[in-house]
């Protein structure tokens, strides 16, 4: 008897075993995909902001040196340089520009998810509710329907 137990309970395991090797997340996947009702995924909100937020500053920090430089190539007393050409761009330039353009790409694969969370219409509002300390008062050209946050024209 004791040992029909051990037998069932160690054919029980092997069971399992292979309804984890057969059926796993491949059968779960079509089973959550079979409808709406089931389809339920995390978003991961917190980590795309972060993700955006750190492409914005990347963008940012590119957009600066690439102002810096053109003010120096326009300066008069500059190099005669010719800043109305990209075949015979300098290669300064031609490296901002593309590190611009791989960072702008994958900022732009994040439109998706912009648009998803509604964040298009913090975009395009071009306002932003930031939580300020009541002692730093009111900036010019903010107001705000609650004293805990300001709305700032950005």
């Amino acid at each position: 008897m004791v040992s029909d137990l051990r037998a069932s309970t160690a054919g029980s395991r092997d069971s399992v075993k292979l309804v984890r090797k057969y059926v796993g997340y491949k059968e779960f996947a079509k089973f959550v995909s079979s409808s709406d009702d089931f389809f339920a995924v995390r978003r991961f909100d917190r980590v795309h902001c972060r993700l955006l937020l750190r492409l914005q500053d990347q963008i940012s920090e590119l957009e600066e040196q690439l102002d810096l430089l053109d003010s120096k190539l326009s300066d008069r007393e500059c190099e005669d340089v010719d800043n109305g050409t990209v075949r015979s761009d300098r290669k300064e330039r031609e490296d901002i520009l593309n590190s611009l353009y791989a960072a702008v790409s994958k900022y732009g694969r994040f439109s998706p998810f912009i648009r998803f969370c509604g964040a298009s219409k913090l975009i395009n509002s071009r306002r932003l509710s930031l939580p300020i300390p009541a002692a730093q008062g009111r900036a010019k050209g903010t107001r705000s329907d609650n004293p805990q946050y300001e709305t700032v024209v950005v």
